[in-house]
């Protein structure tokens, strides 16, 4: 059957009245609707709450408008009465999308003992160089507490740039705590960077007053990442210093010297016989034809 014009018409301005009154609520009405149910969440609350929360703060966020949107929503919810729970979901899902206006609330937060972790996590997300900045201020400066201050190491070792090394290493020949000094050189020992490994190479810090599990390691980290990068000469320097030094770690200084050091691998494994610690694992590599005796 065919509608007849003036049917038609009718239909035409019913469509769009019903168009004009089912207008899809903003994506940032969304996330403030959701957030104010959220400010009671805690552990053991609904889960639907926690989800309907995280749903909306990143619905639509691949628009950076949407972004920047959800992300001040985010920081105005951190400094509401919302249950430390509540806040701490909330940090961990503003990383993600955080920009250059969440550094300053994130350094606010370095000294919280509820959020200053998740604080920092978003720090270590935020991209460009104003987090990587300020975090260096905040280690290079008197506020911290000493908890915050070895957060705030580790952070810059996962944001893994060279102005954080640069830092780092300044506070690794600055400081005469040992504690400090653990943290700085397994900061460093991660890190990607020339300046971390001169650190470590030049600074002949007692290996003994950091104990294997800082320092010892973080050599060792970068000795193994300087040997697969093709630099044996450098990856034998650090492992004859662990060898040297470092009872805890002869073993592993050991086998990473023969795999580096070819030329004197015979004097190498002789040498380990004569080593209570190391002939186990000197006899295993001359049983795998590494050496031959005769």
């Amino acid at each position: 059957m065919t509608m007849r014009p003036a049917r038609r018409r009718r239909t035409s301005l019913f469509l769009l009245l019903f168009a004009a009154i089912a207008v899809p609520v903003r994506a940032e009405d969304d996330l403030s609707t959701a957030l104010e149910a959220f400010r009671s969440w805690k552990q053991g609350s609904p889960v639907s709450q926690l989800a309907r929360a995280r749903q909306a703060v990143f619905r639509g966020t691949g628009d950076p408008a949407v972004r920047k949107a959800h992300e001040a929503a985010l920081l105005a919810f951190l400094q509401t009465d919302a249950d430390g729970q509540a806040k701490q979901r909330a940090l961990g899902w503003l990383g993600p999308i955080a920009g250059e206006a969440s550094v300053a609330p994130m350094l606010g937060l370095l000294d919280d003992p509820d959020l200053s972790s998740a604080a920092r996590g978003v720090l270590e997300q935020i991209p460009g160089p104003a987090a990587n900045k300020a975090l260096v201020g905040a280690l290079q400066g008197p506020k911290l507490t000493d908890n915050a201050r070895l957060g705030v190491i580790d952070s810059l070792a996962r944001r893994n740039e060279a102005a954080g090394a640069a830092a780092l290493v300044q506070q690794l020949q600055a400081t005469e705590s040992a504690h400090h000094q653990a943290a700085l050189v397994a900061a460093l020992g991660t890190m990607d960077s020339p300046d971390a490994l001169a650190a470590l190479h030049d600074q002949e810090l007692d290996l003994e007053e950091l104990s294997v599990g800082t320092h010892g390691l973080a050599i060792l980290a970068i000795a193994d990442r300087e040997r697969a990068r093709g630099n044996p000469t450098r990856a034998s320097e650090l492992y004859r210093q662990l060898l040297r030094e470092c009872e805890g770690l002869k073993e592993e200084a050991f086998l990473g010297l023969l795999s580096t050091s070819k030329s004197t691998r015979d004097a190498l494994l002789r040498r380990g016989l004569a080593d209570e610690r190391l002939r186990d694992t000197a006899l295993r590599r001359i049983h795998a034809g590494d050496l031959s005796l005769i």
